[in-house]
């Protein structure tokens, strides 16, 4: 679904599975921003976090991490691993596409 909603709104999407797979497809791709769903155990996802932002290709690209896991205190692991910033899921989409917008036009600037 959310692959199908990007698209609508004009975003190529490539997908990946796994730390290795997420990464070299990122570097291979250079995308403009990253979405990396939790869909294993929170901290497994924000090892990939970590390993995009350390990549010296993927510096600056806006990652955000889209999770059920909210509390305070993963908001702030999420940060200190590299995300620009963590979505709630459910996903507000308006929230989620205003926020690439903004991520696209501060990269432009």
């Amino acid at each position: 679904m959310m692959r199908v909603l990007l698209e609508m709104w004009g975003y190529e999407v490539v997908e990946a599975d796994g730390e290795e797979e997420t990464v070299e497809a990122a570097e291979r791709f250079m995308p403009n921003a990253i979405l990396v769903d939790t869909t294993r155990s929170f901290d497994e996802d924000l090892k990939i976090v970590s390993r995009l932002r350390v990549s010296t290709l993927l510096k600056m690209v806006p990652i955000f991490v889209l999770s059920g896991f909210t509390q305070a205190q993963n908001y702030r692991a999420a940060i200190d691993h590299g995300a620009t910033n963590l979505l709630a899921k459910p996903l507000d989409l308006d929230l989620l596409e205003s926020s690439l917008e903004a991520a696209f036009t501060s990269m432009s600037i």
